[in-house]
């Protein structure tokens, strides 16, 4: 073999190992240890539950969602729904459980076809139709940043977050629930065919 073959074939390696390497280091640099994304959620989680607290004794739940991608260019004159979803949108905060922080986003009407689990249609007259809660988690990690008092535009708590769920809305799963007041938090989680 002729030496410029053998350069240039070591070159080549170096440069693939050299880009491998790299790559790597820049991705694990990117990823946050157990520990930081657990410090994280427990912040969060000590912030929903101050909002909580206050909604007890106040008795108001609304919050708005902010969409992080849309603020800079679209917050808060702009609300149409694009490419990125809306800039913001309005829910009411319900909790939170290990996955994320859950949003009370709409009240449907199901049937109640068996215990527990309930369709939107009624396929014989004896099901009872109900009111059910539609809940939306909103993943620790989506969430960037919470305003416990909101801004100049209104004074409800803001959580500013990734809409990179469902339909380019916030919400990663969608939990359907009863008001039931013999449950610690008011709900009961009921299955849901649509």
């Amino acid at each position: 073999m002729p030496y410029d073959e053998i350069s240039i074939g070591i070159s080549a390696v170096g440069i693939f190992v050299g880009v491998f390497v790299a790559y790597h280091v820049h991705k694990l640099s990117k990823q946050k240890s157990f520990a930081e994304r657990f410090q994280r959620r427990e912040s969060i989680q000590k912030k929903v539950e101050g909002m909580l607290y206050k909604i007890r004794n106040a008795g108001n739940n609304k919050v708005e969602l902010i969409n992080v991608a849309k603020y800079d260019k679209d917050y808060p004159h702009n609300n149409k729904e694009g490419r990125k979803g809306y800039t913001y949108m309005g829910a009411e905060l319900k909790g939170y459980h290990f996955s994320g922080v859950e949003f009370i986003c709409e009240i449907i009407e199901g049937y109640l076809l068996q215990d527990g689990q309930f369709g939107s249609k009624k396929l014989s007259p004896e099901h009872e139709k109900r009111n059910l809660i539609v809940a939306g988690t909103i993943p620790y990690e989506w969430i960037e940043s919470i305003d416990e008092n909101g801004d100049d535009t209104t004074t409800r708590p803001q959580f500013y977050v990734h809409f990179l769920g469902i339909k380019k809305y916030p919400y990663a799963k969608l939990r359907y629930y009863l008001k039931d007041d013999s449950t610690h938090d008011g709900f009961k989680e009921v299955k849901y065919n649509k």
